[in-house]
């Protein structure tokens, strides 16, 4: 079992895989320095980490790849499990903002603080996912009473054409 990392070219050609072995990582080892004699061995003890290129032929490296003599395995191919598809930088669409809500830790009662004043449904929902409340609120400050909330962690998320916007509080009596 292990983790792997998939590296690869504009024109879809794959160059690496670096990936987290547990088990035997394998590796040709010279078993007298300059006699040419090299021996299959487990080199990295219970785990590694490697890098095998995924292009080229095998027969150049006959044994192995770097000071350990890593077994070079071009044609066992990664198989991804999600979709390929990447995103540069530039390309991340901006997060909405969370909530603002306080006071934080509260006992009896919340504000949540909102930029704009549209229409919106609030939920409070418990640790359990359970929705616990729920309102409509349209303005930039709504205060809520809490006091019949167990002690505990709850999110609120708020609703609107705007997208879905949440934050965290905590009931402490």
């Amino acid at each position: 079992s292990g983790t792997t990392h998939a590296n690869w070219t504009e024109n879809n050609e794959g160059s690496f895989g670096s990936y987290v072995c547990f088990g035997e990582a394998l590796g040709f080892m010279e078993q007298s320095p300059g006699s040419g004699i090299y021996t299959l061995m487990d080199v990295h003890g219970a785990g590694a980490q490697r890098s095998d290129p995924k292009t080229g032929n095998p027969d150049d490296y006959p044994y192995g790849n770097g000071p350990q003599g890593d077994v070079i395995r071009i044609y066992n191919f990664v198989r991804l499990v999600r979709d390929a598809e990447t995103t540069g930088m530039g390309s991340i669409e901006e997060q909405p903002e969370k909530l603002n809500i306080y006071p934080n830790p509260a006992s009896q009662t919340i504000t949540v603080s909102l930029k704009d004043a549209e229409m919106s449904n609030l939920s409070i929902i418990d640790t359990n996912g359970r929705v616990v409340y729920e309102t409509q609120v349209c303005g930039q400050t709504n205060t809520l009473s809490v006091s019949n909330l167990s002690d505990g962690l709850y999110i609120a998320m708020l609703e609107n054409e705007s997208g879905i916007r949440t934050g965290k509080f905590l009931i402490q009596k």
